[in-house]
């Protein structure tokens, strides 16, 4: 037999006895208590930081959201040389939204359909519905805003404002 095999197997016999006289197996109840209390400090210290930071996507998220199915009633009434409309559901855009072809020869068409944001992030709009005329701008002139607002700390935290030539953009923060 080699050498160091016989060197292993006797420190590993060793090891062997000397748990089993003393009984020193695991951890001891100490330890154990020990890791949990520094386990559940660091988890306090982090937990706040991560509702913030959840809170903060759900509001990004429902920007993207909305920004999206503008562009896309953007793009449509483009394409389809027609008006094209979102609107809230139930006169609340929390409660989500349409995009429909509002004239034209599919008039009535729905091209998109939102389900509800969550309880959580509340919408100000300067109008329950926008319509987008065929050549991309909102119909009536001036522009729109709808300001995403943060329910649990009550300030705005996202404002989507769609321009004159009928481009949304989101901006962090108040709209103004």
């Amino acid at each position: 037999m080699d050498v160091e095999a016989i060197v292993a197997s006797r420190s590993a016999a060793a090891r062997s006895d000397r748990s089993a006289r003393t009984g020193e197996t695991g951890f001891t109840i100490i330890e154990a208590m020990a890791v949990l209390l520094i386990a559940s400090a660091l988890l306090m210290v982090a937990l706040p930081g991560l509702s913030n930071f959840a809170r903060e996507q759900r509001l990004r998220a429902a920007a993207f959201d909305l920004i999206g199915d503008l562009l896309l009633a953007r793009s449509e009434s483009i394409k389809r040389a027609a008006d094209v409309t979102i609107a809230s559901q139930g006169g609340d855009w929390r409660n989500g939204w349409r995009v429909t072809v509002a004239g034209g020869f599919d008039n009535g068409l729905a091209l998109q359909q939102r389900a509800g944001i969550g309880p959580q992030i509340d919408v100000a709009a300067t109008a329950q519905s926008l319509t987008f005329d065929r050549n991309g701008r909102l119909r009536g002139g001036g522009d729109a805003q709808l300001a995403l607002n943060d329910v649990v700390r009550r300030e705005t935290r996202r404002c989507i404002r769609i321009e004159l030539s009928g481009n949304p953009i989101s901006q962090p923060g108040a709209c103004q």
